[in-house]
């Protein structure tokens, strides 16, 4: 009878301590979900505002004219070797050794006027300094 009642006991506390472990692991789960939930809830507004907003209006013209213009208004005219014009909507230029961080201003400034890099090969030269060969093109309305 006394083997009877410790064996249920000790049924008990192995039961009891399984139990309390499991509850432990979920309230960490819950917590990291807890975080995810937060994270997705910060994505989901910004995308929400971000399809509020209008499309910047994109460049009447051709882009050759446009990126040249482009260029030459900022500190990288400087560093065009040679573009090449395919047509109104499209255009290859070729930059020798140029700031990377003043290539990409200027070609994320391109994008926000509808105009796209199609395809580029950036080769660096130095720290901070690159060689690009991009082909830029008329982003779809």
């Amino acid at each position: 009878m006394l083997l009877g009642v410790l064996a249920i006991l000790f049924a008990y506390i192995a039961l009891t301590l399984t139990l309390e472990r499991a509850r432990e692991r979920a309230g960490a789960r819950v917590s990291a979900l807890r975080s995810d939930v937060t994270r997705i809830e910060r994505q989901a507004a910004e995308i929400a505002s971000l399809r509020g907003k209008p499309a910047s209006a994109a460049f009447k013209g051709d882009v050759t004219t446009f990126a040249r213009e482009q260029a030459a208004a900022s500190t990288i005219a400087r560093a065009i070797v040679r573009s090449e014009a395919a047509g109104p909507d499209r255009m290859t230029i070729v930059f020798g050794p140029v700031p990377f961080n003043e290539w990409l201003a200027w070609a994320a400034s391109l994008q926000s006027q509808g105009v796209r890099i199609e395809t580029s090969r950036i080769e660096a030269q130095a720290p901070g300094i690159v060689s690009v060969t991009a082909t830029f093109v008329r982003s779809p309305s």
